[in-house]
């Protein structure tokens, strides 16, 4: 768990860097091919990465979390934080299938597969059920975590 979370904060780092460099573009025009360079090669796929492989652990993280906080008053911050990663991590299919709907028509491109690849690596893009794979294995993930922690007292 230590690894995958330092790495997220590496990401949220790469994300706020981002920001930074998308700020200084918007003053020096100079920059922007280097915040294009950015964004391409590093934050899309690698942050898709990211949460392929460790959205489970970060759900059962902050559901057991939010199970084994007894003191809520002295802990709210550690709370706060659970929930947040329970709702945008709960909401992920949802805006992976958003993104994949988005670009469905750009699939092919060999640009679109360097940002976004890992969604749909080998599927047949032809068939809705192929195209939605990724969707399903996600909702199937947070639903183990549904019925993992809902029989919990």
């Amino acid at each position: 768990m230590g690894t995958m979370l330092m790495i997220g904060g590496v990401l949220v780092g790469c994300m706020i860097m981002l920001v930074v460099i998308l700020i200084l573009v918007s003053t020096n025009y100079k920059l922007y091919k280097y915040y294009r360079k950015f964004k391409d090669n590093l934050f899309w796929n690698s942050f898709l990465r990211y949460l392929l492989t460790s959205i489970l652990k970060l759900m059962v993280a902050s559901a057991t979390t939010l199970i084994l906080i007894e003191d809520w008053e002295a802990k709210w911050v550690q709370a706060a934080i659970a929930i947040i990663l329970l709702i945008v991590l709960g909401s992920s299919p949802l805006w992976v299938w958003g993104i994949i709907y988005k670009n469905r028509s750009v699939l092919a491109k060999p640009s679109t597969k360097q940002k976004i690849g890992s969604l749909y690596a080998g599927l047949n893009l032809n068939s809705m059920w192929q195209s939605s794979l990724m969707v399903i294995f996600l909702g199937r993930r947070i639903f183990f975590i549904i019925l993992m922690y809902s029989n919990t007292e």
